[in-house]
C-alpha cells in the first residue's frame, strides 16, 4: 500500500508543472520516457525524508526477497552467477555476515558524513544490508543452520513482519506530518520546488535566453 501511494505521490508532483516541455497535455498517451521524466520529476522535488523512507523499504524488501530467491538456487543449482556458497576453514560464511558489514558501513558513512541530514542513498545499501540479515534471524536466534527447516520459517515471518510494521510506520509518519499523503500539501511543496527552479533557471519552461518570472507565476 505504501508502495502504490509513493508512487501515485511521485507522479501527481512530477505532473504539477502543467507547462513544463516533456509533460504533454491532459488526454494524451504519454511514452515510456515522458514516464520516466515525470518521475524523476517528482522524485526530485519530494523531500529528503519521504524520498529516505521510501528508499529504505524498497532496499529492505529487495534485499530479503533476493537473498530468500538466490540461496533456493543455490541449493538446487550450486551456482547463480557471482554468487556461490562461501566457505573458510570449513567453515560457512552465511549471508548475514557481509548484510551486517553493508548495513554498519552505510550507517557509519551516514553519520560520519552528517548526522543531522538524511541521505536518501545511503538508506539503500542500509536496508539490502538489513534485509540480509533478517533473512537468516531463526540461524541468529537459533545459534544453529536452521535455514531450510521448520524453525528456519521464523525468518520469513520476521522479515515480512519487519516490512509491514516499516511500511505502517513509514505512512503514519506520512500522514501525520502531511495529512494523507498525496494531498494538498504535497502540491504544495511540489509547487514551492518548481517556482524555484524557475526563478533560477533551471527549467525549460522560459525558452533559451527568456528572463525567468517571479516565483509562482
Amino acid at each position: 500500500m505504501l508502495g502504490a501511494a509513493e508512487v501515485a505521490r511521485v507522479w501527481r508532483l512530477g505532473r504539477l508543472p502543467a507547462t513544463h516541455a516533456d509533460v504533454p497535455a491532459a488526454g494524451r498517451q504519454l511514452t515510456p520516457w515522458q514516464v520516466a521524466t515525470v518521475m524523476r520529476a517528482g522524485y526530485e522535488v519530494s523531500s529528503a525524508r519521504d524520498n529516505a523512507v521510501f528508499n529504505l523499504l524498497a532496499a529492505l524488501t529487495t534485499g530479503f526477497l533476493a537473498a530468500r530467491g538466490i540461496t533456493a538456487r543455490l541449493r538446487t543449482h550450486g551456482t547463480v552467477g557471482p554468487f556461490r556458497d562461501l566457505k573458510r576453514g570449513g567453515r560457512h560464511i552465511h549471508h548475514f555476515v557481509p548484510g551486517a558489514l553493508i548495513a554498519f558501513a552505510a550507517g557509519g558513512v551516514g553519520l560520519a558524513r552528517d548526522p543531522d541530514r538524511v541521505d536518501r542513498w545511503l538508506v539503500i545499501p542500509f536496508g539490502v544490508g538489513i534485509g540480509l540479515v533478517l533473512d537468516e534471524a531463526a540461524l541468529l536466534l537459533e545459534f544453529e543452520d536452521v535455514y531450510w527447516t521448520e524453525e528456519g520459517v521464523l525468518s520469513v515471518q520476521i522479515g515480512f513482519a519487519t516490512i509491514g510494521l516499516l511500511a505502517a510506520v513509514a505512512y503514519a509518519v506520512q500522514v501525520r506530518g502531511r495529512g494523507a499523503p498525496g494531498t494538498e500539501a504535497d502540491w504544495l511543496l511540489a509547487a514551492r520546488a518548481w517556482s524555484e527552479l524557475d526563478a533560477m533557471g533551471g527549467t525549460r519552461r522560459h525558452g533559451p535566453g527568456a528572463t525567468p518570472g517571479p516565483p509562482g507565476d
